[in-house]
């Protein structure tokens, strides 16, 4: 979170685009999310569908999801092949991952960035979170593809994390909310 803020202090560009040295990305993914967020100002984020490096029929990513019964992130479609997910954009309580995302640099701004003292893994999460309370939305745009290798079949990982975090976020959050 440290380095990531620091990057977006010392940018002044008008969009953020978060990669990590461990993905690849088709030629024309920031096209498709620029575009998105160029069509819609009432947007703060946008993700891409996000596919496993080493096996590419498979989804790491395409948004996540808040659960506001249970409190916990969902990862709807990871580990999924591509071609059994119908092709929509999902817009309604969708938010990103911190890998394929582009965000507007003045949400980043007016929301203070990544907060620190949350750990990797789930500090998108909270990021997504928090730009959701500023009133901004996010969507994912699945013609815009990402590659990432850090893949796990089952999501475990991911999802035990989001479950925790969802609830310490949900209450550092709580005085936004109300």
């Amino acid at each position: 979170s440290k380095t990531r803020n620091n990057g977006i202090k010392h940018s002044n560009g008008k969009y953020i685009s978060l990669l990590e040295s461990d993905m690849e990305v088709e030629p024309d993914y920031l096209d498709h999310l620029i575009q998105k967020l160029e069509s819609d100002s009432d947007l703060g984020a946008v993700q891409s569908l996000v596919l496993d490096l080493n096996q590419k029929d498979i989804i790491q990513a395409d948004g996540l999801l808040y659960d506001p019964h249970t409190f916990n992130v969902y990862a709807k479609n990871v580990g999924v092949m591509k071609t059994k997910v119908k092709k929509d954009i999902i817009e309604k309580y969708t938010s990103i991952g911190a890998v394929g995302s582009v965000i507007r640099k003045d949400v980043l701004d007016l929301i203070g960035g990544f907060d620190e003292k949350i750990v990797h893994n789930i500090d998108d999460i909270d990021l997504g979170w928090r730009i959701w309370l500023s009133g901004k939305k996010i969507v994912m745009v699945p013609k815009a593809v990402t590659y990432h290798v850090t893949y796990k079949k089952n999501g475990s990982q991911r999802e035990n994390n989001s479950k925790s975090f969802f609830r310490v976020s949900l209450s550092k959050n709580f005085k936004d909310i109300h």
